[in-house]
């Protein structure tokens, strides 16, 4: 019988094969700083991330390691010089470049678009129910974006506007008034949430319901249809982490009924409850469109949402302009994901901001008493509140929706890129013009990941003078930078929703803020002797860019005027 290897051969063997290991690594960190030309950026010998970070999907993950970009705004790119930053890492098999640059933007998103494509596979946590405009590429996305595209149009915005004034007037009579002369919110987010999935129900899907919930349970259903989307839309994280068999077989998916492990209460009762509210939305889905297949001709003309588009694309004779029911049923739930969390978001940071500048708060009230006075709002009225929509727009620059928008190169590419300067830079009547207007050759490999970091482009003093305040007055000149702002995207992939999300926050800001002066909680939130002003902001709109920037808390008191 042969001798058994002993312990210290296999620590030796071990030993030796952990130093090949790292010597390769060192090799391939070394050649890749080469292959860029060593051009400036972030330099990891470490892992540079959790360890638990290799288990997380990988759009979770992506949201996770980009947090610092949140954190640095604008001064990693004044750190090493330029408006775009190299990453080379022992993990990456080739470097990331983080991209801040607003002409190099545009050739990635507009112009050349084809050659950097968004990596769809780290979308794939959203193909809940089945691919989406969101989560496909190429030829499947443009087939999503045609069919979708018209269902968003000028008589949908006008439906969203008359919806959020409905909605937000019940909220008024049936919940507001009832707490007297003041309201105290401790997640500010929580009821413009349920503003804005009954707006998007009702415009979108024609599903009216009420602010006090009205709507019977249907025979045959475990929840209605209000209960199961608002499980679904709070737990649908899990639905994409998770793997498929735990919410039930195959066939269990394709008939909407639970999977017995998570909906039997296995797993704890989270789960539960989001194993059945996921099947409850889906047999919902599923009804809805049998019942609009059954509807007349005449009715399915008069209706003007996005429902009733995608689902005309069903019975399509087309092949390009044609959808199968599991496409319907993910862009209906994909759109239903973005009009709810990003617009409550981006209205919470703007009461949160309100709340913090009282003159900012007085402007926008006379601004709004001088257009609408105390009459009803007409859909007239959206156009020419727009110091309205700057304040939306400030707060979605101050805190983007989206803190990083991934691609990837299919090609080598060159660019020359712009220097990053700082704002004591760039009013330094000293600064030479060589060091204002020279540029630095990047070389972008094919298959680099990107990341274009909008919170960098968001802080850029030479796009936003003074960047950290909040200034609605930046657009309210004709020529404000649009080429610098991503609150929606831009190019052939901005947000397909960007009218309708406008007209619900224009008209929610106005109908609130004209009825109720805004403060800080400060029972909740006690001010802090000394503190800043900038400081006091940053603790109180602290966000997670998680996959998208959301508001840990923010507590606020709305007293009648």
């Amino acid at each position: 019988m042969p001798a058994m290897p002993s312990w210290s051969s296999v620590g030796l063997l071990a030993v030796v094969l952990i130093t090949v290991w790292m010597a390769n690594c060192i090799v391939q960190y070394k050649r890749k700083i080469r292959l860029i030309n060593d051009y400036p950026g972030y330099r990891y010998m470490g892992p540079g991330g959790k360890f638990i970070h290799v288990f997380l999907p990988k759009m979770v993950k992506s949201g996770l390691e980009d947090s610092a970009k949140w954190d640095s705004k604008h001064e990693d790119c004044v750190r090493y010089g330029w408006e775009v930053i190299s990453n080379v890492n022992l993990r990456f098999s080739q470097p990331k470049f983080h991209i801040s640059d607003p002409r190099i933007l545009n050739q990635m998103m507009t112009i050349s678009r084809s050659k950097f494509p968004k990596p769809h596979h780290i979308y794939k946590v959203l193909d809940i129910y089945g691919i989406n405009v969101v989560s496909t590429e190429g030829s499947l996305w443009a087939r999503h974006r045609r069919i979708s595209s018209p269902a968003f149009s000028e008589s949908m915005a006008q439906l969203a506007w008359e919806q959020t004034i409905r909605i937000v007037e019940e909220m008024f009579d049936t919940d507001w008034d009832k707490h007297g002369d003041q309201v105290s919110l401790g997640r500010v987010e929580e009821p413009l949430k349920e503003i804005t999935m009954l707006v998007i129900m009702a415009a979108a899907f024609g599903h009216v319901d009420d602010w006090i919930p009205t709507k019977a349970l249907l025979s045959g259903h475990a929840m209605t249809f209000r209960d199961s989307l608002q499980l679904v839309l709070r737990n649908w994280l899990l639905l994409g982490i998770f793997p498929r068999f735990i919410w039930g077989s195959g066939q269990n998916r394709k008939d909407m009924r639970p999977g017995a492990l998570a909906a039997g209460g296995w797993l704890g009762k989270r789960m539960q409850e989001t194993a059945v509210s996921y099947a409850e939305l889906g047999r919902y889905m599923r009804e809805m469109v049998h019942n609009y297949q059954l509807g007349s001709v005449e009715v399915k003309r008069e209706r003007r949402d996005v429902f009733s588009v995608l689902t005309a694309a069903i019975e399509s004779e087309k092949e390009n302009t044609q959808m199968t029911m599991d496409e319907v049923f993910g862009n209906m739930f994909v759109f239903l994901l973005a009009g709810h969390e990003t617009t409550a978001h981006t209205l919470a940071y703007v009461f949160g901001l309100l709340a913090l500048e009282e003159d900012e708060q007085n402007r926008l009230l006379d601004h709004i008493k001088g257009i609408v006075g105390e009459r009803e709002l007409e859909y007239a009225d959206f156009t020419k509140l727009d110091r309205v929509m700057g304040v939306m727009y400030e707060a979605m620059r101050l805190f983007p929706p989206v803190v990083n928008i991934p691609k990837y190169s299919t090609e080598d590419a060159y660019f020359m890129v712009d220097p990053a300067l700082s704002e004591e830079e760039l009013t330094d009547p000293t600064l030479s013009e060589e060091r204002r207007t020279r540029q630095k050759e990047v070389f972008i490999p094919k298959g680099s990941e990107i990341g274009i970091n909008t919170p960098a482009l968001h802080y850029n003093p030479k796009y936003w003078p003074d960047p950290y305040r909040f200034n609605p007055e930046r657009y309210m000149k004709k020529d404000w930078p649009k080429e610098a702002f991503l609150g929606f995207s831009i190019g052939p992939r901005q947000c397909l929703g960007r009218k309708f999300a406008e007209v619900e926050s224009v008209a929610t800001i106005t109908l609130i803020l004209r009825k109720y002066k805004i403060s800080v909680d400060t029972a909740k939130f006690p001010e802090v002797a000394g503190e800043s002003k900038m400081a006091r902001r940053y603790r109180l709109l602290q966000g997670d860019p998680i996959i998208t920037l959301t508001p840990k808390q923010i507590p606020l008191v709305f007293t009648r005027r």
